[in-house]
């Protein structure tokens, strides 16, 4: 890979789709994550700013692994559901469906419900994809409905209470 002049993105791991065609979009996300190109954003709720999510840090290939294997996972959802991912709402395909299969089991391995975890890592890979896409213009702007809420705590030091 060094003589080629791939040396730098030797260890980012590489996707194909089930007919073994190149993912364009996925492997270019992948390579600009590895070489912090590009940086998945989340809102600070304290205060509303926008904040990078790991400033600085290169991703390790164990990381690029995951994440590779968490686009794998959303592509060959919208596969088998036989969807365009260039036509992916959040509400509409990510929560009413991805998520919501994902939490009752249809889309488990073991067809039994996944964890609450597991699945916001899942739908959290997703939007950034989705995000870096609509930045890089391969897709309409993709936007991700949120909303505040105030919780109570009973006590100074826990935010649920006893």
């Amino acid at each position: 890979m060094d003589e080629l002049g791939y040396g730098s993105i030797a260890f980012v791991p590489v996707l194909f789709d089930a007919n073994w065609n190149y993912h364009t979009e996925l492997n270019r996300y992948l390579r600009e994550r590895a070489l912090l190109e590009w940086q998945p954003k989340d809102v600070d709720s304290s205060s509303d700013r926008v904040r990078h999510v790991s400033q600085n840090q290169y991703p390790t290939k164990k990381t690029l692994e995951n994440i590779a294997r968490q686009l794998c996972n959303f592509f060959d959802w919208i596969a088998w559901k036989n969807l365009e991912w260039k036509s992916i709402e959040y509400t509409k395909h990510l929560v009413r469906g991805y998520q919501l299969h994902m939490l009752k089991g249809s889309w488990s391995a073991r067809k039994k419900p996944l964890s609450a975890g597991t699945i916001n890592i899942r739908v959290r890979a997703a939007c950034a994809f989705m995000a870096w896409a609509a930045e890089r213009g391969f897709r309409e702007d993709f936007k991700v409905k949120s909303a505040k809420r105030l919780v109570r705590a009973d006590s100074g030091t826990h935010a649920h209470g006893h």
